[in-house]
């Protein structure tokens, strides 16, 4: 009777410790994270595409990453949606990637996987060295305070340090074979025909025309010579062809002696735009002339009476004009030398049809392969499913 009395107390001692065990470990559960959601909340599956998921998770981090770059008060509901939409679309492509290139037979090197690791453990140091010198820099710096700091900033977050490790990786480890998958493609072939992707390039480029503005072309190319961006596809209406040559010297005069060996046939324009003397900082951003229309200029003149001179040529004819260059100390404005411009004016063959309209896709290094990749991704997308819990996260808006 003793020995069944005391298993029973050790059966009933047992269901105690797994009924409070359930009970913490669901208080863990429902914890709210910063973003107001607990573990159910963050695990629930958020959109689905070409039989790839993300949670609500993965989709709040890239949410509210690319949210950053707006205020609560400057996106209308519309914006907020399509930029849910980006969000989501972002963090399925990760996931997309990886299975792609799986699919292909791809994978990572033990180079890449290495590579990947590495820079997943800088994300997290990364995180540590910030608060540290935060609180190096408020004097409060202790072992304990960065450990609680680190600790919110996780919890804040809705995952442990190990969690996040494995999201930089998983994140990092698409990106590899999202290249591998480029790759692929220009060595095995794409796997798009080409009426296709010219067919995407066209409605990509349509939609660009629809919304133009003045000045916009301009603005793209000074993007692309600095690297940040593709250059508008497209030559606007009334838009003409030039090539120049600037040179910078003291005097008008010397400036001129230049030129002159040009216009007297002593010197091509081709020799004189090849030499040192040639500062045209545009030149290595085309093969050929620029084009430039009427207030859309500026990525290649400060004022307009240049552009007016070289609108004054006609095809194959040479002119110059030149540019005192100024500056103002104490109210009193000084000429600091000259800046010369040799025009050409030349015809455009940059579009698909005549001088203006549609740039051929290969002109710009990089367009063929950026349309590819748009149209792959527009496929994959195409069946992709976007949930009420997606659509009611807002962040911060």
């Amino acid at each position: 009777m003793k020995r069944k009395k005391t298993i029973r107390n050790i059966v009933i001692a047992a269901v105690v410790v797994v009924v409070i065990v359930a009970a913490v470990v669901l208080g863990l559960s429902l914890r709210k994270d910063g973003r107001g959601m607990n573990a159910f909340e963050r695990s629930r599956v958020a959109a689905t595409a070409n039989g790839a998921s993300i949670t609500m998770l993965d989709y709040a981090m890239t949410f509210d990453t690319l949210a950053q770059n707006y205020s609560s008060s400057s996106l209308t509901d519309e914006q907020v949606k399509s930029l849910q939409e980006n969000a989501a679309t972002q963090a399925l492509m990760m996931k997309i990637y990886t299975k792609e290139a799986k699919a292909l037979g791809l994978t990572l090197t033990d180079e890449d996987i290495k590579a990947c690791k590495t820079a997943a453990q800088q994300q997290i140091d990364g995180i540590v060295e910030t608060y540290t010198q935060q609180l190096v820099n408020d004097g409060t710096y202790s072992k304990a305070a960065l450990d609680k700091q680190v600790a919110n900033y996780y919890a804040m977050l809705g995952m442990s340090q190990s969690k996040y490790y494995d999201y930089c990786l998983e994140r990092i480890e698409a990106n590899y074979y999202m290249d591998k998958l480029e790759e692929y493609y220009k060595t095995e072939g794409s796997d798009l025909t080409e009426e296709d992707v010219l067919a995407y390039y066209h409605e990509t480029v349509d939609s660009v025309k629809e919304n133009y503005m003045v000045g916009q072309y301009s603005t793209s190319m000074m993007m692309y010579q600095y690297g940040y961006s593709m250059p508008l596809l497209f030559v606007p209406d009334g838009f003409f062809y030039i090539d120049f040559i600037q040179i910078t010297k003291q005097s008008e005069a010397e400036i001129n002696d230049v030129f002159q060996q040009v216009l007297n046939g002593d010197m091509t324009f081709e020799e004189l735009m090849e030499s040192e003397e040639n500062q045209n900082p545009y030149r290595s951003i085309v093969d050929g002339p620029y084009a430039i229309g009427e207030n859309d200029h500026s990525y290649l003149f400060v004022n307009d009476d240049t552009f007016e001179a070289a609108k004054a040529l006609e095809i194959g004819k040479i002119g110059t004009y030149v540019v005192p260059m100024k500056s103002t100390q104490d109210g009193e404005e000084t000429v600091t030398g000259y800046n010369g411009y040799l025009f050409r004016r030349a015809e455009g063959t940059m579009c698909e049809e005549g001088e203006t309209g549609t740039i051929k896709i290969d002109y710009y290094p990089g367009v063929r392969e950026s349309a590819e990749n748009g149209l792959r991704q527009k496929r994959w997308m195409s069946d992709a499913v976007y949930t009420d819990a997606m659509y009611a996260y807002r962040g911060s808006f």
